[in-house]
């Protein structure tokens, strides 16, 4: 029997220390996504508020544009930073097609243990907190 290998799972204070950044320059966060209809499962790197606005999509929810409503409390509430969408307008949002290559630096800064973020002016993806 092949054993499965579990997906990376970014560390939690960095994970939260994301929602907590008020800079031009985003930080991204790891997250595993399962689309509700066939269980395809992807992870990949985006910004909590790409993160926060598919969950208001997917839940119906006023956008909050703060990281610190509803839907920031919803994405970090998820065990594992695992989120479960169904409606196509939601899995547009996040980018599921594109969501294992989009932002790839990224992810390799955070699966060596180390946050990233999107410098402003430049675009480019840096190690570290703006």
């Amino acid at each position: 029997m092949a054993a499965t290998s579990k997906p990376y799972v970014q560390e939690d204070k960095q994970f939260r220390a994301a929602f907590e950044n008020n800079s031009t320059s985003p930080s991204f966060i790891m997250i595993t996504v399962v689309e509700g209809q066939s269980g395809i499962t992807k992870t990949g790197c985006i910004t909590p508020a790409t993160l926060t606005h598919a969950i208001e999509i997917e839940r119906e929810l006023q956008p909050d544009y703060s990281l610190r409503g509803l839907s920031a409390e919803v994405a970090l509430a998820a065990p594992d930073h695992r989120f479960y969408f169904q409606k196509p307008e939601t899995l547009r949002a996040i980018g599921f097609g594109e969501l294992e290559i989009n932002d790839a630096a990224a992810c390799d800064i955070i699966r060596r243990g180390k946050p990233a973020f999107r410098a402003d002016r430049t675009g480019q993806i840096m190690v570290g907190q703006p």
